[in-house]
């Protein structure tokens, strides 16, 4: 009965958070030479890093433009992009960069957009407020990091599970081993 009710509530535990409407963080900022969209896209349940996804469409040809990602001090980030792109007007390019956390607090993630021209510079920037709590989870917690959390936990728990299969099977076949090798001759 015990183990009934263990399936039962493990197999509803997460339908919970299916109910729950996703919140994906999107700041929109537009001007007269860029159009961008920072997304917040999401957590990796393994070392807390945050992914974003910043859109850019230019309404200006730009040979030359510039993506800069500003994190505090605290923070790292990689940039999935070289720093220097080549922009064509009308359409949207797609820029990801991911940002490990290491203190919490609420910190300002930035992307600023230069289009570097011979007589004067573009520029255009989008940012976006993120909050970690003390375990460095961003907030609002997303259901998408709930499961990952829930699918970590049972992978773990089935590897565990595996392990100790395999070491009792291991055991069994060595103590038998064992027991012919110090068996006397007859």
């Amino acid at each position: 009965m015990k183990k009934l009710f263990l399936v039962i509530t493990l197999l509803f535990l997460p339908l919970n958070l299916f109910a729950q409407e996703d919140m994906v963080t999107t700041v929109a900022q537009d001007s007269q030479y860029f159009n961008l969209t920072l997304t917040q896209v999401s957590q990796s349940v393994i070392n807390k890093a945050v992914k974003y996804r910043l859109e850019v469409t230019p309404l200006k040809d730009s040979a030359k433009t510039q993506i800069l990602w500003e994190v505090p001090v605290s923070f790292s980030v990689t940039e999935k992009h070289p720093e220097y792109v080549s922009l064509s007007s009308g359409q949207t390019y797609v820029y990801e960069a991911t940002v490990l956390p290491n203190r919490a607090g609420t910190y300002e993630i930035t992307a600023t957009v230069t289009s570097w021209q011979f007589d004067t510079n573009y520029t255009n920037t989008a940012s976006q407020a993120l909050t970690l709590n003390d375990s460095l989870v961003s907030q609002p917690v997303s259901s998408d990091y709930q499961m990952g959390v829930i699918l970590f936990t049972v992978l773990i728990l089935l590897i565990s599970g595996l392990a100790i299969w395999g070491s009792v099977k291991l055991t069994k076949v060595i103590m038998r081993r064992t027991k012919k090798w110090l068996t006397p001759p007859a």
